[in-house]
């Protein structure tokens, strides 16, 4: 069974699918979906530190979301993806611009880092 928020990001990004195509596709690649319940939405703990200010960079996008021409806005994030064998961290780096907005320039997998 696919989690509903999986199923509804996939047909978002312009993909028609069924739930049972998605099922399929995640079981080729080894992954399952799963859905957090309220008990294992609690076990996650924030690791705060008592000066969080130095974990934050600076504002220089100032809220203009709307650049001109590719390749002058960049923005990035980082997760923690839980996986059967451990964890691995993706970063994704994204061209933010009126043309193709939200284009996935690149990430790295555990392999490339090391």
């Amino acid at each position: 069974m696919v989690a509903p928020s999986l199923l509804h990001d996939v047909r978002d990004a312009g993909y028609p699918v069924s739930e049972r195509t998605v099922s399929r596709v995640l079981q080729q690649w080894g992954l399952r979906s799963l859905r957090l319940h309220s008990k294992a939405a609690r076990k996650f703990k924030h690791n705060i530190d008592t000066d969080i200010h130095h974990h934050i960079a600076p504002n220089t996008l100032d809220r203009q979301f709307n650049p001109d021409k590719p390749n002058t806005t960049w923005v990035t994030d980082i997760t923690y993806i839980k996986t059967g064998e451990g964890g691995l961290y993706l970063s994704v780096i994204i061209d933010y611009n009126r043309i193709r907005r939200h284009s996935a320039n690149g990430w790295i997998s555990p392999e490339q880092y090391e």
